[in-house]
């Protein structure tokens, strides 16, 4: 009917079935949340035939207009997902009246609208309503996630400056997801006591503020939302650049078109720049004031 109860239009009907002899009914009409769709219950009551629990007791759906009928399963008292997505109702797995007495088990089911993907959704113990609280069909804890992301793999170390070295790696992969990795370093060609210094999201880092002619290790490992962790990765070893003369970028003790170049890969964000180096200008920054800076270095105007 519409809004205001004007034409009414009946849509389901309950009769009698001589066949079964027992009274069809159906009831539990269950709008869609969106409004399309209308669940119903249709058969045989339990309470009208507790005698004989193979008697047709199903789940419908029809469109909100009374059309589509269309049978979904074997069930009663439907109801919907707050998304209109899923048709949900109990299940007790020992038929009969006496489901809760006789230590029965209430499943919830879902079922899509379409009649596709029928699932379980719920399991419990006991009876349905009868049963205290406790027993109340409630939804499982998901499974713990045990399983670690896979090891990174491909970690390089680079030097780009006598201050700052850069990593990248490989991806790891994770059932679920992986949130981030774990990076240590260690300080000296051949030392073991790595300390972890940040915990990048994605697949790169850049090391700065380190002193000139160091070598560094470094190594890493992924973890997930469930903070299992994944092997170390191979070890990656740089040493920073020789520094101490202004423009110097590439640390090699002078200064020409190789820093100029350097300098150009910084601007253009393919290097992450580092300031101890690159702020020729001193004034905080860097900008293109720095770029112009070095090409007088380089030509030699004061």
């Amino acid at each position: 009917m519409a809004d205001d109860g004007s034409n009414p239009v009946a849509l389901t009907n309950s009769y009698d079935d001589a066949i079964l002899n027992a009274t069809i009914t159906q009831k539990v009409p269950v709008i869609s949340p969106n409004g399309t769709m209308i669940a119903y219950f249709s058969g045989v009551e339990m309470n009208d035939r507790p005698d004989d629990p193979t008697l047709p007791r199903e789940i419908w759906v029809m469109r909100a207009d009374g059309t589509g009928h269309l049978r979904l399963s074997a069930g009663d008292d439907p109801g919907w997902s707050p998304d209109s997505s899923t048709i949900i109702w109990p299940i007790c797995r020992i038929a009969g009246s006496q489901c809760a007495a006789m230590g029965g088990v209430i499943d919830l089911a879902g079922i899509n609208p379409d009649g596709t993907n029928k699932r379980t959704l719920v399991q419990t113990n006991g009876g349905f309503s009868q049963l205290p609280a406790s027993c109340q069909p409630r939804l499982l804890a998901p499974p713990a996630d045990a399983t670690p992301p896979s090891t990174p793999t491909n970690l390089t170390a680079a030097a780009v400056s006598s201050s700052q070295l850069n990593l990248a790696w490989t991806a790891s992969m994770d059932n679920v997801g992986v949130t981030g990795y774990r990076l240590e370093r260690c300080q000296g060609s051949s030392c073991t006591s790595f300390v972890q210094i940040v915990t990048p999201t994605g697949t790169s880092y850049s090391d700065p503020g380190l002193p000139a002619t160091t070598t560094y290790r470094y190594r890493l490992r992924a973890t997930d939302a469930a903070g299992n962790l994944s092997g170390y990765s191979t070890i990656a070893s740089a040493t920073t650049l020789t520094g101490g003369l202004r423009g110097d970028l590439t640390g090699d003790g002078k200064v020409n078109l190789d820093d100029l170049r350097l300098m150009i890969y910084m601007l253009l964000g393919q290097i992450p720049p580092d300031l101890t180096t690159a702020d020729l200008n001193t004034d905080g920054r860097f900008t293109l004031a720095d770029l112009q800076f070095l090409v007088k270095l380089i030509i030699g105007i004061p």
